[in-house]
């Protein structure tokens, strides 16, 4: 008899071992690699990503709905993700070496099986020498996916051209990181969130304006319009607003409860599948992403 393929019997694995955790997860999230040169360390770097991942968690929220209900979260992905080991924020290792050092004891443990078992919303990669972004959510618009893409390339060569500051590798980061994920989580672009350098309270555009003066000029002139999409998002408000203002249009029309949630749905499959009109430019020089 022939065996499952290597991905299936994976899969499998990972649903007889984490059960109705597993089965409830059925989602989609953005995942994006950037390419990390030679010789730097990638988790001294990834700890200078991780104050800023909260930024494109609200940019990219789009689960508002659960089981067909709103659940009062922009990014409801993201509490599913919670139930799971090993995934949300990932903890301060000091350098490449320290995170080598837990990798072994958890591998030797039975804990899990690889790195690939570290499911943090940031990671370095197994396969690749990158660094995986996996906070976002799935984008139905394309051009929205493509400005996290870019600015995630953007904030990674900046980080590359600057110095470590050592409120990076202060405990209390990442605290605060965990407490504006979750007012990303539940507002999105929406309320104040705490400004982790200064660790002021700052409303999400005024914190997401002063990243982009840090990381315009890494973003190549071809793609400038990718500062601009972001700005609209934080202005407007982004995926996950614009589903709960078409479901609350359709019920004021007349629609019931499902025949709402069924017509939001052949909205974001249109949405979807429709191309976009910015268009990254893929230039190896600047960062390539894998």
């Amino acid at each position: 008899m022939a065996s499952s393929p290597p991905a299936v019997t994976r899969y499998q694995t990972i649903f007889d071992e984490y059960r109705l955790v597993a089965s409830r997860s059925v989602l989609a999230g953005l995942h994006v690699h950037v390419g990390v040169p030679e010789g730097v360390d990638r988790i001294r770097l990834m700890n200078r990503l991780i104050p800023w991942l909260p930024l494109l968690l609200g940019l990219s929220a789009s689960s508002p709905f659960w089981q067909g209900q709103a659940s009062g979260l922009m990014s409801y992905r993201q509490a599913v993700c919670d139930e799971w080991p090993r995934m949300g924020i990932p903890d301060h290792f000091r350098d490449e070496h320290a995170y080598q050092q837990y990798l072994q004891v958890m591998t030797d443990t039975g804990c899990i099986a690889s790195a690939a078992n570290l499911w943090w919303n940031i990671r370095p990669s197994l396969r690749y020498p990158t660094l995986e972004l996996r906070i976002a959510d799935a984008c139905p618009d394309l051009d929205d996916a493509l400005c996290i893409a870019g600015l995630f390339r953007a904030m990674l060569e900046h980080l590359l051209a600057t110095s470590h500051p050592a409120w990076v590798d202060d405990p209390l980061t990442r605290t605060l990181t965990l407490e504006n994920r979750w007012r990303a989580k539940r507002r999105g672009v929406r309320g104040d969130f705490i400004e982790p350098a200064s660790r002021r309270s700052l409303p999400f555009q005024a914190w997401l304006e002063r990243v982009l003066e840090q990381i315009g000029e890494r973003v190549p002139a071809a793609d400038q319009w990718i500062l601009a999409r972001a700005r609209r998002l934080a202005r407007q408000g982004g995926s996950a607003e614009a589903q709960l203002r078409s479901y609350r249009q359709a019920r004021a029309a007349g629609l019931g409860h499902g025949e709402a949630l069924c017509s939001l749905v052949d909205e974001l499959m249109v949405q979807s599948s429709l191309a976009p009109s910015g268009g990254l430019e893929r230039n190896p020089a600047t960062g390539p992403i894998v």
